[in-house]
């Protein structure tokens, strides 16, 4: 076991080694630091800085009031503060991310060619899945390859009467 200090934190983080595999008989190392584990690579400033903003900051998922009167969410973003372009990319695909794999053991969303499995992610990032889930003669006509069956029910709803250049787009998918 070796230890690292991190100017940062002050704090010294274990570094354990883990040098055989039983059944291939390959190496590999493992990094602790903070209670995390980064397999098979050296820890960075950012993941110490990370691994301890977590236990620090504490996870929420709704919005909460931090104690200077900040709204805030997550662990401990503030919301007063506005986000980046970049950190707002992050988490739309993070969120996207979810989405999908929420979709994929669906038996309807297996089958679907990525274009139309884009604008099923689609919809249920901009609907919430049981917003997405609501639309279930559409995921029978998914299910059984009625496109246009739908493409139709799809338009034939609240959502695309609101916003019918976006639903216009998805249904031709």
């Amino acid at each position: 076991h070796g230890t690292v200090r991190c100017q940062h934190f002050h704090r010294r983080y274990r570094i354990r080694q883990r040098v055989h595999h039983r059944l291939s008989g390959n190496c590999s190392y493992e990094y602790i630091a903070c209670g995390q584990v980064f397999p098979g690579r050296s820890v960075s400033a950012l993941d110490l800085a990370v691994a301890q903003l977590k236990p620090d900051e504490g996870f929420r998922a709704k919005v909460y009031t931090d104690i200077v009167g900040h709204k805030s969410i997550g662990y401990g973003f503030n919301i007063d503060a506005g986000i980046s372009e970049p950190a707002a990319s992050a988490l739309l695909t993070a969120q996207a991310d979810e989405i999908e794999h929420q979709l994929n053991p669906l038996d309807w969303f297996q089958g679907l060619n990525d274009a139309r499995a884009s604008a099923c992610i689609q919809l249920g990032f901009n609907l919430g899945m049981a917003g997405l889930l609501d639309f279930q003669r559409m995921i029978d006509a998914l299910r059984s390859g009625n496109w246009q069956g739908a493409h139709d029910e799809l338009l034939d709803s609240r959502a695309a009467d609101q916003l019918p250049a976006r639903y216009g787009r998805l249904s031709n998918l």
